[in-house]
C-alpha cells in the first residue's frame, strides 16, 4: 500500500508538470493615467505574450531593453527542462534509485529558482537603462517587485504568479511527498524524512502565497465571459484592479460579501467601461487615494449600470459615475478612507 501511495504521488507530480506547459507562469500589469485599462505581459514556457509591443515602445523612451531580451537562455531551455521534470517524476514512480532521488531536487527547487530568476531580470532591466534615451534623465534606476504592487515612475505595476507556477509548485510538493513516503518505506533516518517534509512545506507555502491569482484569474474570467453572461466570483480575496469591457453580471459564488475585490491601495478597484453591467453582492475595498486620478472602489463610465447591495470599504470615492445615464445605484454600504484632516 505504501509503495502504491508513493507511485501515485510521483505520477500526480508528472501530471502537474505536464499541465504547466499550457499555462502562464507569471504576469505583470502596468497601469497609468493614459492606460486606465492596463498593459499586460505574461511569461510562459512558450515565451512572452500580451501587450509586449506597446510596452517595448514605452520602455524605449526611458532606455530599457526590449522584453524579448530578458531570460533568452532560460526561455530556450524551458520546454526541455519542464519535459525533463515530467520524465524524472515518471521514472521515480517505477524506479527506486539514489541518484534519481537526488536528481529530483532540481524540479523540487524549480518554483523558488523561477521567482529568483524573474527578480534578477527585473533588477537588471530596471538598473541598466540607456543614458542616451529621450527620457533617461527623468527616470531613476528602479526594481519592480516580482510579486504584488510596485511604482515605476508614473506607472503602477502589479505582478503575480499564475497557473503554470501553481501547477509546478504542486508538482514539486508531490515529489517531496513521494520522497518522504519512499524514505519512510525504506526505514531511513528521521533526518531524511524531516528534510523531505520540510521541502514539501516550503513548496506549499510558495503555492499558497499566490493561490488566489493561480486558482481563479478574475480578470481572465471577465475578459473571456460572453456578453450578457454572469461571472460568479469564488469566495476569497481577489487582488488587483479589474476592468469590465462588455455587458455582464458580477456576483459572488457564495453568500453576499464572500467575494472580495481588493485594490491594494492602488488606483480604481473595479472599472465598468461597457453598458448594461450589473455588480451585486460584492465586497470591494482599498482603492488608491489620488483625487487627480479619481481613484474609487467602483468607476462606471457607461450607461445602464446597476450597482446594488455591495459593501465598499476604505475607498477614496465609493462609486464614481460619468457618462452613466440610466444607471441604478442602491442598497450599497460605503465607508471612505481615513484621510488626514487636510484632505477631508
Amino acid at each position: 500500500m505504501a509503495c502504491m501511495r508513493t507511485r501515485i504521488a510521483f505520477l500526480l507530480a508528472a501530471t502537474c508538470f505536464a499541465a504547466a506547459f499550457a499555462l502562464p507562469f507569471w504576469k505583470m500589469t502596468l497601469v497609468a493615467p493614459q492606460y486606465p485599462d492596463g498593459l499586460r505581459v505574461e511569461v510562459g514556457v512558450s515565451g512572452l505574450s500580451g501587450d509586449v509591443g506597446e510596452i517595448n515602445g514605452l520602455n524605449h523612451y526611458i532606455g530599457m531593453r526590449k522584453l524579448q531580451r530578458a531570460a533568452e537562455i532560460e526561455l530556450v531551455f524551458a520546454p526541455y527542462g519542464l519535459a525533463g521534470f515530467v520524465l524524472l517524476a515518471l521514472a521515480a514512480a517505477f524506479v527506486c534509485n539514489r541518484w534519481l532521488d537526488l536528481a529530483l531536487l532540481v524540479p523540487i527547487a524549480f518554483p523558488l529558482v523561477f521567482l529568483v530568476d524573474v527578480s534578477i531580470w527585473l533588477w537588471y532591466f530596471g538598473n541598466h537603462l540607456d543614458p542616451h534615451a529621450p527620457l533617461s534623465t527623468s527616470v531613476k534606476p528602479f526594481t519592480p517587485l516580482v510579486l504584488f504592487w510596485s511604482h515605476v515612475g508614473q506607472f503602477k505595476t502589479y505582478s503575480m504568479v499564475q497557473g503554470g507556477f501553481a501547477s509546478s509548485a504542486i508538482g514539486s510538493g508531490l515529489l517531496c511527498v513521494g520522497l518522504w513516503l519512499r524514505r519512510r518505506q525504506a526505514n531511513t533516518s528521521a533526518a531524511g524524512q524531516t528534510v523531505a517534509l520540510a521541502g514539501a512545506l516550503i513548496i506549499a507555502a510558495l503555492f499558497l502565497s499566490g493561490r488566489n491569482a493561480a486558482a481563479f484569474d478574475l480578470q481572465g474570467a471577465i475578459d473571456h465571459a460572453p456578453a450578457g453572461s454572469t461571472v460568479a466570483i469564488p469566495a476569497g480575496v481577489h487582488r488587483g484592479n479589474f476592468v469590465v469591457r462588455r455587458a455582464m453580471t458580477l456576483v459572488p459564488r457564495g453568500s453576499p460579501g464572500s467575494a472580495v475585490l481588493d485594490g491594494g491601495g492602488q488606483g480604481r478597484v473595479l472599472q465598468v467601461l461597457a453598458p448594461d453591467v450589473t455588480v451585486r453582492g460584492l465586497r470591494i475595498r482599498n482603492s488608491g487615494d489620488s483625487s487627480d486620478l479619481e481613484d474609487s472602489a467602483v468607476t462606471v463610465l457607461a450607461p445602464r449600470a446597476r450597482i446594488e447591495q455591495n459593501r465598499i470599504e476604505n475607498a477614496l470615492f465609493g462609486i464614481y459615475l460619468r457618462g452613466a445615464r440610466g444607471s441604478v445605484v442602491r442598497g450599497n454600504h460605503i465607508e471612505g478612507k481615513d484621510l488626514p484632516m487636510m484632505r477631508r
